[in-house]
This record gives C-alpha cells, structure tokens and sequence, in this order.
C-alpha cells in the first residue's frame, strides 16, 4: 500500500477487486459512503467561507436527506447533481440563501487553457431562464420567463417530425396566452400546394357570418391565460357551420374539448368578397355613366338625403293639381352647371305646344289651363337637347 501524507482513508485499504459484472477491467473501486475534498475550513458546514466537494452519497443533516451524487459548496453558495431522496427526478440544482442576481449557465469554450467562454443559456433564481450564444443575457430579463437569442437563421424550430402532413387538430405548439411578434410570416408557396381552385361567391357567405365584439370570462378549467380588453372576432361554433374547415376542434384528456378559428383563412374569403363587390359596383358605374335619367322615389330616401340628391341630379316633379281646369304648378330643379335647360309641353303627337328657358336652379313653372284644349299632354325637362324626364297632365 502506498500512502500520502496530505491524503487520509476511512480505514483499511484493500488490494483486491470482487469480480463484477460491469464488463471491464476495475482498476480502483471505493466503499459505500463518499470521496471529499476540503478546500477550506476545518468541518464539511455551509457557512460563508466553506469551500468542499462530496462524490457518492450524502445524507445533509439535519434534514436526513440522502442525495446521491455530487456536491460543490463554495463560499455560501452550491451546485448539486445527482439523485436525491427529496427528489424524483435526476435533477441540477443551484443554491444560495442569496440567490438574486444569480443563478446557473451553460458556457461553451473552443480551448482548453482559455479563460474565454461563450454564453449558451442561463437558468436564473427569479424563474426567468435565457437560451442562445451571447455575451450576456441582461436585457430586460426581468420582463419575460424565457429567453432565446439567436444567431442562426432561425432562433426555434419547433416541428412535429414524424410526418409531412398533419391532422388538423395538431399542434406543434401551444401558447395558452397573448403572442407579441414584431413580424409574422406563413407557409404559402406553391410547390407545397395540390387540388387549387378559386374561391367561389362568397358573398352570401360573409352576410351571413356573425361579427362579434366580446371580452373573455376570468377563468376556464383549461388554464389558458386570455387578455383582459374587448375582442374582435367570431363565435367558432357559429363560424364551423358556415366554414368548418376554418375551425379546429382541441381535446385535453381528462379536462374537456375547445374550438379555435383559423382567422388567417379568413382573408382570402373575405379578398374575394371584396373583389366581387368591386365588380358590382364597377358595373353599377357603367350602368349609371350610360343612363341619361335617373328616377329616385323619395320614399326610399331621408330629407337630407334627398337634399344632397336635389344638388347633383335632376328633378321634376309632377304638376299640381293634376287634373285641373284653371292653372297647375310644375317643380323642377337641375344642378349647378347644367346647361340650356327648359321645360317642354307636348301633345301625344310629340308636337311642342309651349316652351320655357329655366335661369333659376331651382323653382316652379305654371301652367293655364285656357292655353289648351282639354286632354292629356306630355312634360318635359331637358338640358342640352337631351330628354331628362318626361310626365303626363291632364286637362280637363
């Protein structure tokens, strides 16, 4: 046996090695209990100057706690791994009576002697833990749980990787809060895509789709975080009966089932929409360009509307009394611009019978009845030389 003076054993040391079944030669093995070093002080405690290191199983007094494993205290602070009888799991674990501010890292280095080390991820006391290669990761880390810096292409990949396609009802991740993003992009292109058609009429559709505003209720069994302001949106039971595969059905076993709506599927439906109105009213406007009379029903409008109506367009009311024997009174007015217009009476032979240039924009023109034979005559408002409108009178 060879001993050294700055090393001490718990008892004897023995020169032999019961065979194993580890499958290699055991060149030394040690007995139950564990391997130390004591760097500083004169006992194994945890005050602030202690600097140690256990290997193999420790029972930490005056708990009994047995932790199996590997235990570096330094200076009122410690790094343990291993098994612990406290513990189910294997678990790393960072301690200090005075941990904020601190916390655990991963550092990578690409040289044995340098003291240089790159930053990979850092778990920290307040619960916040940060992942990517930096520097530090200081910024506003007392704003967020998790952390990723990245310097690749993409900082998280998240995918479901057995299979190309998915069902539905698939997530690859499951954010059950609100998602802040300074840019989002999704999968559109082409070469992913089989069985296109356009999008037929929707606009039947989207009248009968069901905008809503809503606020959400204060708790739920699924322990998903909701904003607290008024929403936006659509009931997705309402919506699947419209478009159900813009609505995806969620089960959380043991707990119960939701719906979620697509609400990026529902630009296109609503493009189209658009572009189908776009159509109508661009033939509405041809319709209108190529009309030379216009006849609105004040019925159909409000007084103000029939108002801005009277500013642009044409009208000529029906004369009053009608019939009459004595003398009738005709409204009429044209909007600002018109030019050469007058007021035309004929009889159903189309011969002019009486003619009146009109100056004002608008006002009434009479008529005496002695002027005319008794019968049935045409009216006419007329600009330019072309027929506005044209009604009947009757005289008696």
């Amino acid at each position: 046996m060879v001993s050294f003076s700055q090393n001490s054993s718990q008892g004897a040391v023995s020169t032999t090695i019961p065979t194993s079944s580890l499958g290699t030669q055991e060149i030394f093995r040690f007995k139950p209990g564990i391997i130390t070093q004591l760097q500083n002080g004169t006992d194994f405690s945890f005050d602030a100057t202690a600097r140690w290191l256990s290997l193999g199983e420790l029972v930490t007094p005056p708990s009994g706690q047995r932790l199996h494993g590997l235990r570096i205290q330094d200076e009122g602070k410690a790094l343990v791994m291993g098994y612990s009888s406290a513990e189910t799991n294997a678990f790393i674990q960072y301690i200090s009576p005075n941990a904020v501010g601190r916390g655990l890292d991963i550092k990578f280095a690409d040289s044995f002697t340098s003291t240089q080390s790159t930053l990979a991820a850092s778990f920290r006391s307040n619960g916040s833990t940060d992942f990517g290669f930096a520097d530090s990761f200081s910024i506003r880390k007392e704003l967020y749980q998790v952390g990723i810096r990245s310097r690749f292409y993409k900082g998280l990949l998240i995918t479901k990787g057995d299979s190309q396609i998915s069902p539905a009802n698939f997530t690859a991740a499951d954010f059950k809060g609100p998602i802040i993003a300074t840019s989002a992009t999704f999968t559109s292109d082409e070469q992913f895509k089989q069985d296109i058609e356009a999008e037929g009429s929707v606009l039947e559709l989207i009248k009968a789709l069901n905008p809503v505003t809503y606020t959400f209720k204060t708790d739920n069994k699924f322990d998903i975080s909701f904003p607290d302001a008024v929403q936006h949106g659509f009931i997705a039971q309402e919506l699947e009966k419209l478009l159900p595969e813009l609505v995806v059905n969620h089960n959380e076993e043991g707990v119960g089932t939701y719906k979620s709506v697509n609400y990026n599927g529902i630009i296109s439906v609503l493009t189209k929409g658009i572009q189908e109105l776009s159509e109508e009213v661009e033939y509405l406007k041809k319709q209108l360009a190529d009309a030379k009379t216009y006849v609105v029903s004040k019925d159909n409008f409000t007084a103000t509307e029939m108002d801005k109506i009277a500013e642009s367009g044409f009208y000529l009311g029906q004369n009053t009394p009608n019939p009459f024997d004595n003398s009738t009174e005709i409204a009429y007015s044209f909007p600002k611009g018109a030019q050469n217009v007058v007021l035309m009476v004929f009889n159903l032979s189309g011969e002019s019978l009486k003619e009146f240039t009109l100056k004002e924009e608008k006002g009434t023109v009479t008529l005496d009845a002695s002027e005319f034979k008794p019968g049935l005559y045409l009216y006419s408002l007329i600009s330019n030389n072309s027929e506005i409108i044209t009604k009947k009178m009757l005289i008696k």
